[in-house]
Parts: C-alpha cells; sequence; structure tokens
C-alpha cells in the first residue's frame, strides 16, 4: 500500500511564477534548500 503526505503550501506571486516557468519539482527542490518555515503563514516570499 502507498501512502502520499499532501501539504497545500501558501505561496506569493514572485513563486508561482517560477512554478509556471520552472515547475513544482523544481521550487520543491528550492523550498526543501532554502527551508523557509512553511508552517508559518506570515512567512516572507522565498528567493527563488
Amino acid at each position: 500500500m502507498e501512502t502520499a503526505v499532501v501539504w497545500l503550501v501558501p505561496i506569493g506571486t514572485s513563486e508561482a511564477s517560477f512554478v509556471r516557468e520552472r515547475g513544482w519539482d523544481v521550487c520543491e527542490e528550492e523550498l526543501a534548500r532554502q527551508d523557509p518555515g512553511l508552517l508559518d503563514p506570515n512567512r516572507a516570499e522565498t528567493a527563488l
């Protein structure tokens, strides 16, 4: 049996543009590298 853990991650305008241009996989790797505190609803946008 497979299990998927899914998060809803709020992203800002520049992050959304990055996802459109480069894809979610690349964005996810960058988020993991920068570790921006995704549980903080008031976090600043990540510099991508």
